[in-house]
């Protein structure tokens, strides 16, 4: 099993992304990230996909997000995309960008 935390969860990709993942047996999600001042943080991701037992709730920090997944996907904007990806390489992490 893949555990990832998803960065830009609310996003058009993020969403599309973590809907995929709550339906592949192999993929767990186990952070999701959005912007500082997002009006979801702090609100459980299963709530917002109308799916039941994610238990994640949307944080603005990867930084605690980052500990209990095996990779990173992020699609966010291009100025936190650089600072996740410093957040991934500290904690030794691979990260999958997608940012445009």
């Amino acid at each position: 099993m893949v555990k990832v935390a998803i960065c830009g969860v609310c996003g058009k990709m993020g969403k599309r992304i973590a809907l995929l993942a709550t339906h592949d047996k192999d993929v767990e999600i186990t952070g999701a990230t959005e912007i500082k001042g997002c009006s979801l943080i702090g609100v459980n991701l299963g709530r917002e996909m109308n799916t039941d037992g994610l238990g994640i709730a949307i944080s603005d920090d990867l930084s605690d997000a980052i500990k209990k997944c095996d990779c990173v996907i992020d699609f966010t904007v291009p100025q936190a995309t650089m600072q996740n990806l410093e957040i991934a390489v500290k904690n030794n992490k691979p990260i999958v960008i997608g940012t445009t």
